[in-house]
């Protein structure tokens, strides 16, 4: 019986003193005094050495097959590639592949990979079969002294074939 009598007088003061502990609600909104000529300072505090990148090019795929270097990624930088886009537009029946190569440096070596990539058809518009790619991928590309080389291969040489390609991500600083 004691020990509840206990109970029944420390409960309320533990309530009343969890209760006065807890944080302050303000109603009013944080205002920032910048003057309209002052730009308010931001960053990506979770990632602040990221730097935008986007490059579109299109290839022309004559014969079965096209490719195309279509960049080298700036001394000093890693390029990471997030999501590679693409229409591909080719004579009618055919099918089509895409791909890139690209190099990483693992253990102070260059080592070169490919990265395959699927293309959907669309359907015929035209004369024309149809296919589009929205890729979502992490690829990393060093600075080797080597391009990125895009590709899209048809699969008889009958016919021209075009390719709008988009390859987006961003830069950081090599360590």
């Amino acid at each position: 019986m004691m020990r509840y009598k206990c109970l029944l007088l420390i409960g309320p003061a533990l309530v009343l003193f969890v209760g006065s502990a807890s944080a302050q609600v303000y109603s009013s909104p944080v205002r920032v005094t910048n003057t309209p000529a002052q730009w308010v300072p931001t960053r990506d505090t979770d990632h602040p050495a990221r730097s935008p990148f986007r490059k579109n090019f299109q290839l022309t795929i004559q014969g079965n097959n096209s490719a195309g270097d279509i960049l080298t990624v700036p001394q000093g930088f890693r390029l990471v590639i997030e999501t590679v886009t693409a229409s591909v537009e080719v004579p009618a029946g055919e099918k089509v592949k895409l791909f890139f190569t690209s190099t990483v440096t693992s253990n102070g070596t260059p080592v070169a990979s490919t990265t395959y990539i699927p293309a959907f058809f669309q359907g015929t518009f035209g004369g024309n079969d149809t296919f589009y790619t929205d890729q979502p991928m992490r690829v990393y590309v060093d600075p080797s002294g080597f391009t990125l080389s895009m590709s899209v291969v048809k699969t008889t040489a009958n016919g021209t074939g075009f390719a709008d390609i988009t390859i987006s991500g961003y830069l950081v600083p090599l360590p």
